[in-house]
C-alpha cells in the first residue's frame, strides 16, 4: 500500500486495513505501505492558491480553474482542498493525511498484532532518517 494511502484513512478504517490484512496473510506474511512523517507534517504550509489551467492538469483535460487550501490541524492531520471549475462542472476534492513519527507507527502496527521488520524513509529501501517526509514500514504476521 504506497503513496502514503494508509494516513488518508480515518482511524477506524486504518483499524479495519490492517485488521484485514492481517487476517488475510499467512504466518511469516508481508505487509508494506508508508506514511507521511512528522517532518512532512512541520514543513506544511498552510496556504491558499488559485489556478487556472490550460489544457492537460491532473484533474481535467480541458481548460479548469483550481482553488487549492492547504489546512494544518491538530494529531498531526493536514488537508489539501481542491475546488475544480470547467466549463461544465465544479467538483470538491478533499485529500487528508495523518502524519506519523516512527514510535506511533510502530505502536499502531504492534497493537494489530504484526510484528515490524523494518522502518525505512520510502517503499525502495532508504534507511530511516528523521529528514525524510515519509515512512515505510514492513510488517510481518
Amino acid at each position: 500500500m504506497i503513496y502514503c494511502d494508509y494516513g488518508a484513512l480515518s482511524p477506524e478504517k486504518r483499524k479495519t486495513v490492517l485488521k484485514q490484512v492481517y487476517d488475510h496473510l499467512k504466518p511469516g506474511g508481508k505487509f508494506l505501505f508508508d506514511v507521511f512523517s512528522l517532518n512532512e507534517y512541520d514543513s506544511f504550509q498552510e496556504k491558499q492558491i488559485w489556478d487556472i489551467l490550460q489544457s492537460n492538469g491532473f484533474w481535467r483535460e480541458d481548460e479548469y480553474a483550481e482553488l487549492k487550501r492547504c489546512c494544518k490541524y491538530p494529531e498531526h492531520v493536514t488537508l489539501d482542498q481542491y475546488v475544480i471549475i470547467s466549463k461544465t462542472e465544479a467538483s470538491v476534492y478533499y485529500l487528508w493525511n495523518t502524519c506519523y513519527s516512527e514510535e506511533a507507527l510502530i505502536k499502531e502496527a504492534e497493537e494489530s498484532g504484526f510484528k515490524v521488520c523494518g522502518t525505512y524513509a520510502d517503499v525502495s529501501g532508504t534507511p530511516w532518517n528523521k529528514e525524510s517526509p515519509t515512512i515505510a514500514v514492513i510488517l510481518e504476521k
